[in-house]
């Protein structure tokens, strides 16, 4: 398959930027990015960003497809963050001298679905407060930040709003008006420099919180729910190892779990129905090893296996074993 085949289109005088990027694959044509920004002529540490871009959140989101080391993001932001990318203003704050240029800001409010159109009036809030510490003599470098999401999804007319957050029961209302969406986030990037071996990275971020999702699924709504809604604990992680081996390849190790519904496990799922639990509640783990070679600067393998386990349930008959979808990835990538 064509994963990616996106086209991206640039303008930058210092100042004011303009980005379109478009994906042309076999299933069409598709809006990655559309997005102005303005940096105030003062002191050049404002600035402010409109349209569709990468959402505000953590590091993996907006790390480039084009210098992941992994074929894909965790599990974790495919569920959170369909898409990356979202429609919305940002502010950022980013000092250039003193103490105070270690760190960054980057917040503003979304529309919460997407790179979609807008289909209500509530507005969601994405920021993510940043630190970065050189240490030059040391060959070292550390990053990281703290981020937040906090919105809400709109509870369909005469459906219920349902928490399931108990092994023998469910509670239900209708008519909330606002049935909450909320995230914290912690990330971090460590850069070292190895002796014979060479620079290395570790990654690792963790997300908490609640999501509303379905009876079947946990992913974020990119339209208007029809149905009713089911609120869950969540949280997830991942925890990522690159090592350059010389000047053209990498070894890359990675783990991430995604827990849907931190409040039961196993067979509690599905075994009362009163609780009203099942497959969107299923947590996975992820174990991914991978070698990336790079042909020159514009050409780059990735030989990538991941290794994905299911929580099982001897009370949901598709759950009652591990599943049977491993992946091996074999890509070839040309970017310029």
């Amino acid at each position: 398959m064509v994963r990616r085949g996106r086209l991206k289109v640039n303008y930058d005088n210092d100042l004011t930027q303009y980005v379109l990027q478009l994906d042309a694959t076999e299933k069409g044509l598709g809006l990655k990015d559309a997005y102005v920004s303005f940096k105030e002529p003062w002191l050049k540490t404002f600035g402010v960003t409109a349209g569709v871009f990468d959402r505000p959140f953590g590091f993996e989101i907006s790390y480039s497809s084009s210098r992941r080391e992994s074929p894909e993001r965790s599990r974790l932001f495919q569920s959170l963050f369909p898409g990356e990318r979202d429609l919305g203003m940002k502010l950022e704050v980013f000092p250039t001298s003193g103490f105070l240029s270690n760190f960054n800001f980057k917040g503003g409010f979304f529309a919460g679905n997407g790179v979609n159109a807008e289909t209500d009036n509530n507005k969601d809030f994405i920021g993510r407060l940043g630190f970065s510490f050189p240490f030059t003599e040391e060959n070292l470098a550390i990053d990281g930040g703290i981020s937040i999401y906090s919105g809400s999804v709109v509870l369909p007319a005469g459906k219920s709003l349902i928490t399931v957050n108990s092994p023998t029961s469910a509670t239900s209302q209708i008519n909330v008006a606002d049935p909450g969406r909320s995230y914290l986030g912690l990330d971090a990037q460590v850069y070292y420099e190895l002796p014979l071996l060479g620079r290395f990275t570790l990654r690792g971020e963790y997300i908490s919180c609640k999501q509303p999702g379905t009876a079947t699924s946990n992913a974020s709504f990119t339209s208007l729910p029809t149905g009713d809604l089911y609120l869950r604990n969540f949280a997830g992680y991942y925890l990522m190892w690159v090592q350059n081996l010389g000047d053209k390849d990498q070894f890359v190790l990675k783990y991430d779990s995604y827990d849907p519904n931190t409040d039961v496990a196993g067979d509690q799922i599905g075994q009362f129905a009163a609780a009203k639990l099942g497959a969107g509640d299923i947590k996975y783990s992820t174990l991914g090893l991978g070698l990336v070679h790079y042909w020159d600067d514009n050409v780059k393998f990735i030989f990538y296996y991941d290794s994905v386990s299911n929580e099982t349930s001897a009370n949901l008959a598709a759950f009652k074993e591990d599943l049977s979808d491993n992946v091996f990835t074999f890509r070839i990538q040309y970017s310029f």
